[in-house]
């Protein structure tokens, strides 16, 4: 990532295996790209986590994922 940061890259998505917050939140501390949780993220209590843990400064919400409406 830091040899593309020069590129204008709005946001790095699910960039960590998915289910691991706290290696989101390692990588996220490391570069400038802000990161996206996309894969990791399917239910309110996962997105709580995500937040709590200050892991992505996105979430990527896919309402099939989710149950849909």
């Amino acid at each position: 990532m830091h040899e593309m940061e020069d590129l204008d890259i709005q946001f790095a998505e699910q960039s960590i295996k998915a289910g691991d917050v706290d290696g989101f939140k390692f990588f996220r501390s490391k570069i400038d790209v802000p990161v996206m949780a996309n894969e990791t993220v399917h239910s309110p209590e996962e997105a709580i986590k995500v937040i709590k843990k200050k892991a992505a400064d996105y979430i990527n919400i896919k309402l099939m994922k989710a149950g849909g409406f």
